[in-house]
Parts: structure tokens; sequence; C-alpha cells
């Protein structure tokens, strides 16, 4: 049984639960001060000690992630009572639920032509003065709106890259490539995990109920026909297990996912 909904967080009135997740949930609300509705992510019980920085991180970069792709964040809020940022409200449907509602598989050609967007907003972020890791890149993560156009969600485990940097090991299993289970994550870790993303709308299988890094045991063209052998290679391509292996940019498996076009 989920529980009541707040009529209010802070100075914003809640419309309605638009998500829910072990860390936080999800809100659709309206902020009168600047007539707009708004998408409210509240910590639950608990879990403001933990990940509370890591919102409050993603409220300071929000000037660094200025890009249509990327939902505006216009704040963070921590009181006695809890914790929450402030986001802009995106329409649309995640991959995950997209996949859900379509059947077994999604279309290789959407699927081909929304990871070019990831592609494009990965870039973005790899190509700052101070490179970005979003860290977290799933189904879930992607949303597709009304035009087609992909938005990425949940920027709040997005960290700065320094080489030899050692990072919290935290992400989501099935998804994290090897290294970041080690702490030692750099740009080709979101390329692992744009391939392992890949890999389940194209087949429908989720990573969750298979052994850790087993995707390449299973060609998709074997699950899903429609794969064509060059779609195929290159999302292998983005999966190999060691980062030298992978593509070494977004923009580079950009163009390899363009030629499979």
């Amino acid at each position: 049984m989920s529980p009541a909904l707040p009529a209010s967080i802070g100075p914003y009135d809640v419309k309605e639960r638009i998500g829910v997740g072990a860390i936080a949930d999800i809100y659709r609300a309206y902020d009168p001060a600047n007539n707009r509705e708004v998408a409210i992510k509240l910590l639950k019980n608990g879990m403001v000690e933990r990940y509370g920085p890591y919102l409050r991180r993603r409220a300071e970069l929000s000037a660094r992630l200025d890009h249509p792709a990327i939902p505006a964040c216009y704040g963070y809020v921590q009181t006695d009572e809890g914790a929450y940022l402030v986001l802009e409200l995106v329409e649309g449907t995640d991959l995950l639920r997209l996949l859900e509602e379509h059947g077994q598989f999604l279309p290789p050609q959407h699927i081909t032509a929304w990871a070019i967007q990831v592609c494009d907003v990965l870039t973005f972020l790899h190509t700052q003065a101070e490179p970005l890791l979003f860290r977290d890149l799933k189904p879930s993560n992607i949303m597709v709106g009304p035009d087609g156009g992909i938005h990425l969600v949940d920027f709040d485990i997005v960290m700065g890259f320094q080489p030899g940097q050692r990072y919290e090991r935290i992400g989501t299993a099935g998804y994290a490539p090897p290294e970041q289970y080690e702490g030692r994550e750099d740009p080709r870790s979101d390329l692992y995990a744009l391939g392992a993303t890949m890999h389940h709308l194209l087949t429908g299988l989720d990573p969750h109920h298979r052994p850790p890094f087993a995707f390449q045991e299973i060609p998709p063209s074997a699950v899903n026909p429609a794969v064509s052998p060059a779609l195929e290679a290159a999302v292998f391509k983005a999966l190999a297990y060691l980062p030298v292996d992978r593509f070494q940019s977004a923009e580079a498996m950009k163009q390899a996912l363009l030629d499979c076009l």
C-alpha cells in the first residue's frame, strides 16, 4: 500500500506521485511563486544523511548542466523534516516503461535513434572543462518526450572526473561496468552502461536477471532477428569488459550508430 500523498512539500502544492524509488519518491507539484508545475524529488526517511550531499551537488551543478536534454534544477532544500530537489517537469515516458508497454522488445531503429541522442548528451558531459560522469545510465533514466526527443533524468550521482580518482561504489547492478564496482570510472564507463541499456531494449532481457557482465553470451540478433550485424557489433563493442576495448568516446560510438541507420 502506497503512503498517503502529502498535500504539500514546502511551498509546493503536490498534485500526484509520479515515481517511486528505494531512495526517493518523485511528485508533480505546483510552484505558486513562479506559476509553473515542477517535479519534486523527496528523499525518504533515513536517506538524507547519505544521499543529501548528492542532491545538493546536483543543484550546485545546475549551471553547468545547461542542455536541452537535461532537466533544469531549480534548487535543493533541506530542513529538519527532510530534503528534496526541485526540478523541471519532463513530460514523456521512460524507456523501461515503454519497453514494458510495447512487449518483448523495441524496434532497433528507434533504439538506435535514441542512443544517438544519448551519445550527444554524454559528449556534452564528457567534454566539460572538468569532465562529468553520469554513472547511472539505464532505461528508466532515459525519458522520451511526445516529439521523440530524449531527456536524461536522475543526475544525482554525477561526479567530476579526474584521472586516477577513486569513487564511491554506487550505481545500478546490470548496467554498471566492471570498473565501477572498484571505484575506477572514466567516460568509457558511461558507454558500457549505454551498451547494456541498448541490449536490454533490443532483447527484452533484463540484466538484473542474469549473471554480471554476461551480455555477450547472448547476441541481440539471436533474440531479435531485426538487429543488424552492424548494430550488434556496436553494442558488443560498448559492452567490452575492458575500457580499452570499448569506443573511446561518445562521439565515436555515435558515428558507429549513425552508420547502422
